[in-house]
């Protein structure tokens, strides 16, 4: 059962992807960059089952419904699972949650 989806790219890059159980929300990491890219890239175990990554994944959110707010989503990927940190300021912080079988639909 793959929890992630794997991408190549022609130009050699690759990605993977996840839906977060926290939030629903769909997630996406490079793993393997062009030799032009300047951007963030993630060590991967390669693992469609259950995956690692690391660094840790954060993200920060400062609008929704039209108000600023500070909400944020901080955790590690280990063996399929999500940890969630502690400075995460939603109701799974400090929780861990698997990732959920991925679909293409």
């Amino acid at each position: 059962m793959n929890v992630i989806k794997h991408i190549r790219q022609p130009d050699g890059a690759e990605c993977i992807e996840w839906i977060d159980p926290a939030s629903g929300n769909w997630c996406l990491v490079v793993v393997k960059a062009h030799p032009d890219y300047k951007g963030l890239v993630w060590k991967w175990n390669g693992d469609l089952e259950k995956p690692s990554l690391t660094p840790s994944i954060k993200s920060t959110t400062y609008q929704r419904d039209g108000k600023t707010v500070r909400a944020i989503n901080h955790y590690f990927m280990t063996n399929g699972v999500i940890e969630y940190c502690g400075d995460c300021t939603h109701q799974h912080a400090g929780k861990k949650l698997p990732l959920a079988e991925w679909k293409d639909d």
